[in-house]
C-alpha cells in the first residue's frame, strides 16, 4: 500500500523520533559522540584513539645560540569497539493494512510502532552508558540518601564540583550531571531557586537535552540510572601503606561481606569515598584515577565498603565518555530493501536507518 511506503512515512518517522528524543535519555546527549554515517565501522572493529601524556615540571631556560633538540613525546593510545549492531523489525500484511486503514487508525498505529522502536534502541544505549558508573574516580554523598534533599542547600553540586576540580578538571561548559528521576524530583521540590524563570535558562537548553544549568553544571535526567547493590565488606584492612596516586589496593583476607564492582570504599584516616572499578576480589581491588588522594597512616588501615544500596547518579566531563554511532553495513551491491532513509536526532545525536522490504 502507498501508506506503507517510506515516501509516505517521512512525517511519521520524524514525529516519532521527535517524541522519543525528549524522553528520559539524558546520558546520550550528555556524552561525546563519534558518528560514522558512511558505514565505515564494523562490529568489534578496533578504533584506536591517542592519549597525550602529561608533561613534567617546566625547566629553566638557558641562553644559547644553538637550537637544542627537543625531548620526544610518547603519545600512547587506547582502543574502543562498537559492540552492538541491532535492529527492530515489524510488518503489515495486506489484510492488516486495509483493516487499519478502513478504521482510520493506520497512520497513528504506524507512528506508535516507530516510537516504540526508537524508544527500545534509545533505552538500550542509555542503559549501556549509565552502567559505566563504576569507573568514577570518587563518590559524593551518602549511599541510600537522595541528593538535594535539604531545602536551599546545593552542597551536593558544590562538593561534586570540588572532586572534579581536585582531579584537574576545568569547568568549560562541558560538565554534565545526569540524575535519576528521584534526585531530579528532590532538586525541583527542595531547590526551587534552580527553576526560577530568570535562572533556569532558556528553551534552547531544553532543546539540547539539558534540563537546567547551575553552578557550571549542565543537568540532565535519565530513567536508566542504575541502582547498585552493595557488598558490605567489613573486618579487613589494606596490606601496605597507600601512597598518593595508588590505584591497586591489596587487602588482607578475612572479614565479612564482599567487595563488588561499583562498591563505595572507605579507608581509615582518608575522608574520600573511592569506587571499585574493574577488579575486585577478597584480597585486591582497583579504583579509578587519580587514585588515592590522602595517604593512609599505616599498612593496617581499616578497609570497608558501604552496605547500603545506592542510585548511581553521575557527574563527568562530556569528553570522558565517548559513544560510537554508525549505520549498519550492507553487503556489496546492497540488500533487498526497496526504500531506505536515514534520520538523526539533533538532541541525542543518534543515527537511525529505516528500511522497507516487500514480501
Amino acid at each position: 500500500m502507498a501508506d506503507n511506503s517510506l515516501t509516505g512515512l517521512v512525517v511519521t518517522v520524524y514525529n516519532a523520533l521527535n517524541s522519543i528524543a525528549r524522553e528520559q535519555i539524558g546520558m546520550i546527549p550528555a556524552v561525546r559522540k563519534w558518528n560514522f554515517p558512511g558505514r565505515k565501522v564494523a562490529q568489534n572493529e578496533p578504533i584506536t584513539f591517542p592519549i597525550v601524556p602529561a608533561f613534567s615540571a617546566p625547566t629553566a631556560i638557558s641562553a644559547s645560540n644553538i637550537i637544542s633538540d627537543p625531548a620526544g613525546m610518547v603519545v600512547t593510545n587506547d582502543t574502543m569497539y562498537m559492540s552492538n549492531v541491532n535492529a527492530i523489525s515489524w510488518g503489515w500484511n495486506g489484510e492488516e493494512a486495509v483493516g487499519l486503514g478502513n478504521s482510520g487508525i493506520f497512520a497513528t498505529t504506524q507512528e506508535d510502532a516507530f516510537k516504540q522502536a526508537f524508544r527500545a534502541h534509545a533505552n538500550q544505549i542509555e542503559a549501556g552508558l549509565t552502567a559505566l558508573y563504576p569507573y568514577a574516580s570518587r563518590a559524593q554523598g551518602t549511599s541510600g540518601t537522595t541528593p538535594f534533599n535539604t531545602v536551599d542547600d546545593l552542597s551536593d553540586l558544590a562538593n561534586t564540583r570540588m572532586i572534579l576540580e581536585d582531579n584537574g578538571m576545568w569547568f568549560d561548559g562541558k560538565m554534565k550531571m545526569v540524575l535519576s528521576n528521584t534526585a531530579m524530583s528532590k532538586l525541583r521540590g527542595k531547590q526551587t531557586v534552580v527553576f526560577k524563570a530568570n535562572e533556569a535558562g532558556t528553551r534552547e537548553m531544553q532543546l539540547s537535552g539539558v534540563v537546567t544549568q547551575l553552578e557550571g553544571w549542565n543537568l540532565h535526567q535519565s530513567g536508566q540510572i542504575v541502582t547498585h547493590t552493595s557488598g558490605g565488606r567489613t573486618g579487613t584492612s589494606v596490606t601496605t601503606a597507600l601512597p598518593v596516586g595508588t590505584t591497586s589496593i591489596g587487602l588482607n583476607a578475612g572479614g565479612s561481606g564482599s567487595t563488588l564492582i561499583g562498591d563505595i570504599c572507605h579507608i581509615a584516616n582518608d575522608a574520600n569515598q573511592y569506587v571499585c572499578d574493574s577488579t575486585t576480589s577478597a584480597t585486591a581491588i582497583t579504583i579509578g584515577k587519580p587514585g588515592i588522594i590522602t595517604q593512609a597512616d599505616s599498612s593496617a588501615a581499616a578497609f570497608t565498603t558501604d552496605s547500603t544500596n545506592y542510585r548511581a547518579n553521575m557527574a563527568f566531563n562530556e569528553d570522558s565518555i565517548v559513544l560510537i554511532s554508525a549505520l549498519p553495513n550492507l553487503p556489496e551491491g546492497g540488500d533487498q530493501a526497496v526504500a531506505r532513509m536515514t534520520v538523526q536526532d539533533p538532541i541525542s545525536g543518534l543515527l537511525f536507518e529505516v528500511s522497507e522490504y516487500k514480501g
